[in-house]
């Protein structure tokens, strides 16, 4: 109106209304996500200036405040030296237990930057200490001042799974680029954290509706605590960062000792040329043509990451990322091992015989050393005559065998796999074999986790046999073609009558004895495997 100064008021409910049924916006640019600190594009080039970027379909806001110095478009090996002594001084004051807890957690400040170049997702960074007050949770808040600008929203772990996926929902719609979960003690695993951890998408129902919505994940996950446990999957999705005062109150240590006892506002002071170091070093490795890593260890599902970060501070010179995977996975994998010792005292037992739960309740009950390896509670034993007497333990066993179906286990003497071998009476039956040394796919590593691939130990080719004599295993599985064939003309095939002796043997277990099964009203004849199937009456036809 003429003369009149324009007042906002709020559109129309119908045309908000229309305006959310559009079935999409073309002339609007999508928005992966918002970034505060300058990146790395996957092209190599530097993330700079203010406002949308296509290429990454970010979107960069900094801080008005931000100032970076120029970033060399070909660094020198000075540099790179100066670049790395910087990027160290903002740890210099924390007790580490090593330089790969060093090399770690520079991984971890690096990845906001450089998560462009990594096709796929990152893992959690265990932030771990023995006792409150090491310094954990600043650890995590300067890495939040250095990539974001601010200090980190800590958050507590949440108590169930759905508590879990409001909050990992709740976090990935704001858009947080370092997220912490601070303060854990004992363990800590929800199946919704290991989801996101492996996921560039993560997909959840929006509070209150039905309605799923997928989510970019472009997240660096953080956990910090007091000898954190890992569950379930979650050690294989993680890599650890370790820091021991060797003190009783850490948090009374004289200021004085530390090179900044300020941190934070150090920190917040020389943010640009942190990031500037930073990206200094992202760019020296892409000039070089992004040389890969050679002595990272390989951490599956993250090779993207691996291969960035451990190819970045390989080039700066930094060395022992990843190398203490065996300890977190030794920290965090109590029951690998026990079965292990359960499975071959098993086999030592009964070699490959096939075995129900009650037959192993037997051993267990005549053989103290075999029930002192029983990685599950021991049946109840009675205390006056020592007898065993667990009606529920032989289906807590089947339970936990279940659960363990296909698994190979490596022991003190070989590898041995845990397989199903048919039924006795309604009874399943279990059978630990010896497992092909072959099929070991990972050799540098050794055999004390399984979140760790196995070494084949030195023996696993060969057994001892009942006379002394050293035994080839493959030998075992091994019969020539002429005396199957000699075997298989002991029945003639004919219409209606049985079939002819299996010429190949058995693809389970290499073995060449069948029994015959007899044709019924559920099915017709059938050479059975000795060892795979048992024959549960004993009354089909042996050859």
């Amino acid at each position: 109106m003429t003369g009149k100064s324009a007042t906002p008021v709020a559109p129309p409910l119908d045309v908000v209304r229309d305006l959310l049924a559009l079935p999409g916006w073309p002339d609007i640019p999508a928005i992966q996500a918002i970034t505060e600190t300058p990146v790395i594009r996957p092209d190599g080039t530097i993330l700079s200036a203010r406002g949308y970027d296509p290429d990454t379909r970010l979107y960069y806001y900094p801080a008005p405040d931000m100032q970076i110095p120029p970033i060399p478009d070909r660094p020198t090996r000075e540099d790179v030296d100066a670049a790395i002594a910087l990027l160290s001084e903002v740890f210099c004051d924390f007790p580490f237990d090593n330089e790969i807890s060093k090399a770690n957690v520079l991984a971890v400040l690096i990845t906001p930057i450089v998560r462009p170049l990594i096709a796929g997702p990152a893992p959690l960074c265990v932030i771990d200490k023995p006792q409150v007050g090491s310094g954990a949770s600043l650890i995590a808040t300067v890495i939040a001042i250095i990539t974001t600008g601010r200090p980190a929203a800590m958050m507590t772990a949440p108590r169930d799974s759905d508590e879990w996926r409001k909050t990992i929902t709740s976090a990935l719609m704001q858009g947080r680029s370092v997220v912490v979960i601070d303060n854990i003690e004992g363990a800590i695993y929800d199946q919704n954290l290991a989801c996101v951890l492996t996921s560039t998408v993560y997909a959840a129902r929006m509070l209150g509706t039905m309605e799923m919505k997928n989510m970019p994940n472009l997240t660096t996950w953080i956990a910090t605590g007091n000898n954190i446990r890992l569950g379930g999957d979650l050690p294989r999705r993680a890599f650890l960062v370790r820091i021991d005062p060797g003190v009783a109150r850490p948090w009374m240590r004289d200021p004085g000792q530390f090179r900044h006892p300020e941190l934070e506002a150090w920190c917040a002071g020389n943010r640009g040329l942190i990031l500037a170091a930073a990206l200094t070093l992202a760019r020296a490795w892409i000039v070089d043509e992004r040389p890969k890593p050679t002595e990272t260890p390989r951490l599956g599902g993250y090779e993207s990451w691996v291969r960035v970060i451990g190819g970045i501070l390989a080039y700066a010179g930094i060395v022992g990322f990843l190398g203490n995977l065996m300890e977190l996975y030794g920290r965090n994998d109590a029951e690998t091992p026990a079965w292990a010792a359960f499975i071959e005292r098993w086999y030592e037992i009964l070699e490959d015989k096939a075995a129900t739960g009650a037959r192993l309740m037997e051993e267990l009950g005549s053989n103290q050393d075999f029930e002192v390896v029983l990685p599950i509670d021991p049946p109840h034993r009675d205390k006056r005559t020592g007898d065993i007497d667990d009606t529920g333990f032989t289906r807590r066993l089947g339970k936990a065998l279940a659960a363990r179906e296909g698994r190979i286990y490596a022991g003190e003497k070989a590898e041995y796999k845990l397989s199903r071998a048919g039924e006795l009476k309604r009874a399943q039956l279990w059978r630990v074999i010896l497992n092909s040394p072959n099929s070991s796919n990972s050799p540098n590593f050794t055999n004390k986790s399984e979140f760790g691939e196995c070494e084949s130990p030195p023996n696993a080719r060969a057994r001892e046999g009942q006379n002394g004599t050293t035994v080839d295993i493959n030998s075992l599985n091994s019969l020539s073609k002429a005396n199957l064939a000699s075997k298989s003309k002991l029945t003639q095939n004919s219409y209606g009558g049985p079939p002819e002796y299996p010429a190949e043997p058995c693809r389970s277990c290499g073995s060449t004895d069948f029994w015959l099964r007899e044709a019924s009203r559920w099915g017709r004849a059938e050479w059975l495997c000795s060892r795979c199937h048992p024959n549960p009456e004993g009354n089909g036809k042996q050859c």
